[in-house]
């Protein structure tokens, strides 16, 4: 009987593969010997096809909708939109930004950096001149918000804020805190008129997180007591029926003088002889 030398060894070959291979299994598992292998690909160009995809020939129409109408939805056909029986689900403007999500997002960045000082981690890098100084700036410019701020208790032991020293130029609603200086008012502007103005939905939270730490922003945060007072300002510019308190003022000077001209000329006309002569 003839034999194949070839076939004899590739057979050979095969039994010691495969004995290795129990042996391999008989020993116990390392975790440590990983062996990664893979196979082959083959990637053929087709310019037909990509100038087919580009020109949008592989798609179909929603629902099977009528290729010749214009207002047909063409998807691929592994778009999940062809799932759905209605097309408002998909269609249409959608705002997700509406005043619960933003006010909860603005509760939650408070939550997540309410115990973030990026100031006092800039004092692991300074020297101890620099430390003392930065620290001694900070306590001076903390006592200068606050100086002025005091409480009276009465009879009962309630505390009262004292009432502002300038007049509010709009009408609030009653009872609602105002702010104590027309430092603080005009910062509150300053920031409902950049939010408003800005084309970021989520600018308000982006300033929230950014000034975590600046008192001087504490209006912003929900848990204050100029909180609804900021929110009324923002009413106020979104309707058109706010004015500045820097253009409120500029009105009543120019009011003002005009009405001093008026006093002036009338005082004029008095003074001015009378031409009729007694007959």
């Amino acid at each position: 009987m003839w034999n194949d030398p070839d076939l004899d060894s590739r057979r050979s070959q095969s039994s010691s593969s495969a004995s290795a291979a129990r042996g391999h299994r008989s020993r116990p598992s390392n975790n440590d010997d990983i062996t990664a292998f893979g196979y082959e690909c083959l990637l053929f160009s087709s310019d037909g096809v990509a100038e087919a995809i580009e020109q949008g020939q592989l798609l179909i129409t929603w629902q099977g909708q009528d290729p010749a109408d214009e207002n047909a939805l063409w998807l691929d056909r592994y778009d999940v939109r062809n799932l759905l029986d209605d097309d408002r689900l998909f269609s249409g403007p959608r705002d997700i930004y509406d005043a619960h999500f933003l006010s909860e997002a603005a509760d939650l960045h408070q939550e997540r950096f309410e115990d973030l000082d990026s100031d006092e981690e800039l004092l692991f890098d300074m020297d101890e001149d620099d430390r003392k100084e930065h620290l001694e700036r900070k306590r001076e410019d903390k006592d200068y918000d606050y100086k002025g701020v005091h409480y009276e208790y009465g009879e009962h032991g309630h505390t009262s804020v004292p009432e502002p020293t300038y007049r509010l130029h709009f009408d609030v609603p009653e009872g609602m805190p105002v702010p104590d200086s027309e430092k603080t008012l005009a910062l509150i502007e300053r920031t409902a008129k950049f939010v408003n103005n800005s084309s970021e939905p989520t600018m308000e939270i982006i300033l929230q997180a950014k000034q975590a730490t600046n008192p001087n922003f504490a209006f912003m945060s929900r848990r204050h007591h100029l909180f609804q007072f900021y929110k009324h300002v923002r009413w106020l510019m979104q309707t058109g029926l706010y004015e500045s308190f820097e253009e409120a003022r500029q009105r009543e000077d120019e009011e003002a003088k005009a009405e001093q001209e008026e006093d002036i000329k009338s005082a004029a006309n008095d003074a001015k002889p009378d031409d009729k002569q007694p007959t």
